[in-house]
């Protein structure tokens, strides 16, 4: 219940300017880097063409680029963007600045978890991203709250870093283990042709 929350309230200025945060940011600017029609055409005819071994070093360049540049967001948040966030909202964020840097973590793995999507999209493995999702969605539902309530603001924030660590090692498992199957495939069946 928000009732009695006012505009004045520290905490509602800064809910109701949730899309400035750095962690929507760094996701949003993943998103549109990961989703290039550039990254998303090269991923995609390199797939196509059957370039498997090209595919998994694109991809793994892919990750550590979304990773360093996470990195570099996650460090200049903490001393740039949550004093420019203090100053914007005209509020002292410095006492939340543990929930932020963990937000900004579980931002981070979001931000990759999502390029596995993309990586198991290009794959033709839909179904298994619903899959994912949907478990991992459930896993949220059912201990958001109790986590939440116990450990109020700091479990909310764990609670997002563990969801998004899940949908990370799920997303990035399934499509490492998925790439490197096909690349076996793809060595076979040039064996089979030299013989």
């Amino acid at each position: 219940n928000t009732d009695h929350i006012t505009d004045n309230d520290d905490i509602w200025k800064v809910a109701k300017g949730w899309e400035n945060l750095p962690a929507y940011v760094v996701v949003t600017n993943a998103d549109g880097t990961k989703e290039s029609k550039l990254v998303e055409y090269s991923i995609k005819e390199i797939w196509n063409s059957g370039e498997f071994n090209v595919f998994k070093r694109k991809m793994v360049l892919h990750c550590l680029i979304l990773f360093g540049l996470s990195l570099v967001v996650l460090v200049g948040g903490y001393y740039i963007g949550l004093p420019m966030l203090s100053l914007l909202y005209v509020v002292d964020l410095n006492e939340y600045s543990r929930v932020f840097l963990i937000i900004m973590l579980g931002g981070i793995f979001y931000t990759l978890s999502s390029y596995f999507g993309t990586i198991l999209t290009t794959i033709r493995c839909l179904n298994v991203i619903m899959v994912i999702e949907a478990l991992v969605a459930g896993i949220n539902l059912l201990i958001g709250t109790v986590v939440t309530k116990h450990f109020g603001m700091d479990g909310a924030a764990w609670l997002y870093v563990f969801v998004n660590a899940l949908l990370l090692g799920v997303k990035g498992g399934f499509s490492v283990y998925s790439i490197c199957c096909m690349c076996k495939e793809e060595f076979l069946f040039v064996s089979r042709d030299q013989k």
